[in-house]
């Protein structure tokens, strides 16, 4: 699972359990952005 962190860097975890579960469900529980956002865009609307 990856996701990204505040500083804009990426950060790798395992899935949780034994279940498929999306980037898109995963990285809001640990607080960050799921790896499926267009990182150029955002930084391009700051």
């Amino acid at each position: 699972m990856t996701c990204i962190r505040d500083d804009w860097r990426y950060a790798i975890f395992r899935a949780p359990g034994d279940e498929p579960v999306s980037s898109r469900e995963f990285c809001p529980t640990v607080d960050m952005r799921p790896n499926t956002i267009d990182v150029a865009e955002l930084l391009e609307r700051q």
